[in-house]
């Protein structure tokens, strides 16, 4: 685990997160959210809170705790990006939107339906007019709206 006083090339972080990224599509969570917390414990020691990466780390932890039912922490992670990805970036960036997709989706499986909607349509209405409705980020939340708001 990343000790105090030790800084990483960023490079290096970015890398060990597209592994977590290969383990969590092959649904090898439990060594995905290691590889993700590892990443997430330079925060301040190499990987900086404007990074890109950073965003993304908590976007891929998320998604690995909500694959492992861990759906309290999968919020936290998901919240995590977004404030990071609103910080940092426009508000049209299609990134915060696929973010609030992620989070509302999240939401809503832990049972609060009327909470999530509008980070689930939001979220797909602005991937929509910022990637295209064809494209492959879209129809992700395409259909976890389809998913959570029409059962």
């Amino acid at each position: 685990m990343a000790d105090s006083e030790v800084t990483i090339n960023p490079e290096t972080l970015a890398s060990l997160r597209s592994l977590a990224e290969i383990w969590e599509d092959q649904g090898r969570h439990a060594d995905a959210i290691r590889a993700l917390n590892e990443v997430i414990g330079y925060r301040g020691k190499g990987l900086e809170d404007g990074d890109a990466n950073l965003g993304a780390t908590y976007v891929v932890l998320a998604k690995s705790l909500s694959n492992s039912g861990r759906l309290a922490e999968a919020e936290v992670a998901a919240r995590e990006a977004l404030t990071i990805r609103r910080r940092y970036l426009k508000p049209t960036h299609w990134l915060i939107f696929s973010s609030r997709s992620l989070v509302g989706d999240i939401v809503a499986r832990r049972g609060r339906r009327e909470e999530a909607l509008p980070d689930l349509t939001e979220g797909l209405a602005g991937l929509v007019q910022e990637l295209g409705a064809d494209h492959r980020r879209t129809r992700d939340a395409s259909t976890r709206e389809a998913h959570q708001v029409r059962p």
